[in-house]
């Protein structure tokens, strides 16, 4: 019978799929897991437990959702943003700014069920917000608590195709006067011979006489003064073209025939159009104007932005890009010193150079200019709407609902001007209305469906771009869809999501030149979200950077079921817990708070009885302290005493028992070093009433409690106590491809009798079989001190099992402290019998 001893010392593979968990001929089978919850795989190969989330405030109203959005000036000012109903609150410093008593917010135009459908760009204090449905608004940080946010005007332009209804050169505006305050009178097309019969109870009109100076089209508006007894013909109607020389006034009611002398105009205006620009050509000058009112579909008011030199008729024109009748940009970006936007359908429109809000196509004489506005509508052959841009060294790239695009000057290594552009469909896969992320050299966009993150990226072997399916191996990880993608640069790169279903992904990402590294990983947060226990729910995240720029913090909205009500809280995971980190500052648990009340010293004195200086420390006689990081008298680190003789900056130090403490032959203080008061009641839980919570009390398990009152009382004094929701880590490896003497070793029984465990840095560990039936590795418990948690453990641990022989024999590692685990390796020890 064949013994194995297998190393299993790379998981960084992450959850592979149950479509891919045969894929044993994968290199990257044997790093991968059957389910990753609650850990983040390493690019170098461990695994540690996630961080917990830390409780920051409730939304505004928990009733309805709210999703998050970063502002990043620098690192030093970055803020999370609160986008609810019609409102925008926020937060910097992991706090929510504060104005007077309440929440600092300002309005905004966004219902709650667009605002996963924004998408951003930012230019130093400025955000720039787009929405198809909405007009472009500029968002402007004036101070903490001075936020502005306005409807962006853009500045001649862009605009659409020249007679954007389609009616062709005998169609003529005419001005009321060239400047200022004016209005815009559709002339008509011609006062003939018009007839109106019945046709399947709605009126056709033949209008034979226009046939060759009108091109009207079905969906056009036109408008009747009326026929002569073909009663309810006057009005304003959409029109379903029959031929050259009939139309049908759609929503007509047929009363008689009638034969004789009508105008008719086309409606070329709508009243939507309010807002919109339209550009007016006289001779070779253009002008345009701003349409500030409606009178029906042939007469609009309107502001003379650029005269329009005459009141002459005008037969050229163009309506602007934007209204609320065509749509707005679904996205921009800055790219060679333009803002470019996209949508909406298929437009593509930059700035004039430098000038962000300047569309402007020509000068007023017509002449083009290379920093002039760029504008066009990308060809294919069916409908799509434009999703997403973004800027890479290889030109401009946009995803719509089918395709991808390469958008860059039409003459290599210079940048685009409005007569140096060209669009190439580099990929067809299509994007749902999530903003991408540039990753390195990658952008992650998500597929229409939501159930796929694809690799947008440039292949030099190719001299082309290549979109790979990010979830080949782990179809499964995106099963209800992703509704936002956020970017973790630092410590690792780290890719993370909220579902639809509330399930937080994300995915350990790094490309090289040695190829691609990605591991998926799934993260349920501790709490629960209804009556019934089901887990709490991810609705939103985003990450920014610490002001010291060491690592990224991940900002979440948590819908919660707390103490008999429906919660949203804003929640942050922070730094991550590593080499630096003390074991009592390691936050394990979710929606949690920290009690540490560090008071600085300044001074030990060598004497019987030592004397701390510690301004305003305001202890008591009798309260514990203990003493960390002092530097030079180092025999008081870690130590607990008790204070006597307390003045307003000083304190004498006695032991536990009462006696002195005898400094006199200690070193010699020098500097640095904190001292907390150790406690039993932690308050300020009120956002967790009635839970039932974990406590980490000086880097030990503490056990659970309930909070009443806001409030726990714990068993024992501790200095700095963690208080939150417990969570599980848990890891399930795929099946072990070893041990078999002659081919694979699936399909074989196996005994797992042995498991060892390379850890690093953690404590408290369980392993088996099945997450219901498990093992403990042994910790040491502290040395019996009081007050003395059982330090974290570097090494390899092992023990035995009495599983039985059958196919699976996979190994399950939990962990379910609220305390730091680091796994390094698997050594497990097997037999597989070869029959």
């Amino acid at each position: 019978m064949p013994k194995a001893s297998p190393l299993i010392n790379n998981f960084s593979a992450g959850e592979f799929g149950p479509l891919a968990r045969a894929r044993v001929d994968l290199d990257r089978y044997a790093a991968s897991q059957e389910l990753c919850q609650n850990a983040v795989p390493r690019i170098q190969g461990g695994a540690v437990k996630r961080d917990g989330t830390h409780y920051i405030a409730e939304v505004k109203d928990s009733t309805k959702k709210v999703r998050l959005e970063k502002f990043v000036f620098s690192n030093e000012q970055a803020y999370v943003l609160e986008f609810g109903e019609e409102y925008i609150r926020f937060y910097t410093e992991r706090a929510q700014i504060q104005s007077g008593m309440a929440a600092y917010e300002i309005t905004s135009p966004y219902d709650v069920l667009d605002l996963f459908e924004l998408s951003f760009c930012q230019i130093n204090d400025l955000l720039y917000i787009f929405h198809e449905d909405y007009a472009p608004r500029r968002l402007v940080r004036v101070s903490d608590t001075n936020w502005d946010l306005s409807e962006v005007v853009t500045l001649d332009g862009p605009y659409g195709h020249l007679f954007y209804y389609d009616i062709n050169t005998n169609v003529q505006i005419e001005p009321s006067s060239a400047t200022g305050s004016v209005s815009l009178t559709v002339s008509a097309v011609g006062g003939t011979a018009l007839s109106a019969t019945n046709s399947g109870g709605r009126y056709l009109i033949n209008h034979g006489g226009l046939a060759s100076a009108v091109a009207f089209k079905t969906g056009d508006l036109v408008t009747l003064p009326g026929l002569a007894t073909a009663t309810g013909t006057a009005g304003t109607w959409e029109i379903t073209v029959i031929d050259a020389n009939n139309f049908i006034l759609n929503g007509s009611t047929y009363v008689a025939d009638s034969t004789g002398s009508c105008d008719l105009y086309p409606a070329i205006f709508r009243s939507d159009d309010v807002g919109r620009y339209i550009r007016m050509l006289q001779g070779t000058t253009w002008g345009y104007a701003l349409i500030t009112g409606y009178t029906s579909g042939r007469i609009v008011t309107a502001t003379v932005k650029s005269t329009l030199t005459n009141t002459n008729a005008k037969t050229t024109f163009q309506f602007g890009a934007y209204s609320a009748t065509t749509g707005y940009p679904a996205a921009g970006c800055f790219h060679e010193d333009r803002l470019f936007l996209v949508g909406p359908q298929q437009l593509i429109a930059g700035s004039v150079v430098g000038d962000y809000e300047n569309f402007s196509p020509s000068a007023a004489g017509g002449t083009v200019s290379d920093d002039n506005s760029v504008s066009f509508f990308l060809n294919s052959n069916e409908s799509a709407n434009c999703k997403w841009v973004v800027s890479d060294e290889k030109g401009l790239l946009v995803g719509t609902n089918s395709n991808e695009y390469l958008i860059k000057s039409a003459s290599t290594q210079s940048p685009i001007t409005p007569t140096s552009v060209t669009a190439k469909k580099t990929t067809s896969y299509g994007s749902k209305y999530i903003q991408p992320l540039q990753v390195g050299k990658a952008v992650i966009f998500t597929q229409a469906s939501g159930r796929k993150l694809r690799e947008f990226n440039y292949f030099y072997d190719v001299d082309g771009f290549r979109c790979q399916d990010m979830t080949q191996l782990a179809h499964h990880i995106t099963e209800s869809g992703v509704n936002q993608i956020s970017l973790q640069r630092q410590p690792e790169q780290i890719v993370w999501g909220a579902r639809e279903d509330g399930v937080l992904i994300g995915m350990t990402y790094e490309r090289d030149v040695d190829g691609l590294r990605a591991a998926w990983h799934r993260h349920v947060i501790g709490g629960y979200s209804d009556a019934a226990n089901n887990p709490a729910i991810v609705e939103s995240v985003c990450v920014i950077p610490t002001d010291d720029n060491s690592y990224d913090e991940i900002w979440l909205v948590v819908k919660r079921y707390i103490n008999g009500s429906t919660k949203r809280y804003i929640e942050y995971i922070g730094k991550p817990f590593d080499e630096e980190v003390d074991q009592q500052d390691g936050f394990f648990v979710d929606c949690g708070l920290t009690y540490d009340s560090a008071i600085l010293v300044t001074g030990v004195t060598k004497a019987n009885p030592a004397v701390a200086t510690c301004a305003a420390h305001g202890f008591s006689n009798g309260d514990t302290v203990r003493f960390d990081d002092i530097l030079g008298m180092t025999q008081l680190n870690g130590n607990i005493y008790k204070v006597a003789n307390a003045a307003a900056n000083t304190f004498e130090l006695t032991t536990l028992a009462g006696a002195n403490v005898d400094s006199s032959s200690y070193t010699a203080y020098v500097s640095g070093g904190e001292t907390r008061k150790l406690v039993t009641s932690i308050s300020g839980l009120s956002h967790l009433q009635g839970q039932m919570v974990r406590v980490c009390g000086d880097g030990a398990d503490l056990g659970s409690y309930t909070v009443s009152g806001g409030a726990i009382t714990l068993d024992e004094p501790c200095a700095v106590v963690h208080v939150g929701l417990p969570y599980q880590t848990k890891m399930k490896f795929n099946r072990i491809e070893a041990g078999s003497a002659d081919g694979t070793a699936l399909g074989k029984t196996r005994r797992l009798h042995r498991l060892g465990a390379f850890l690093h840095r953690t404590l408290g560990l369980k392993y088996g079989q099945s997450f219901d039936d498990m093992y403990s590795f042994e910790f040491q418990d502290g040395n019996g001190q009081l007050n003395q948690a059982a330090p974290l453990y570097s090494g390899i641990m092992s023990g035995e099992t009495d599983m039985d022989y059958d196919f699976e024999n996979q190994i399950c590692i939990m962990h379910d402290f609220p305390t730091p685990m680091t796994l390094l390796a698997l050594m497990p020890q097997m037999h597989t019998q070869d029959r």
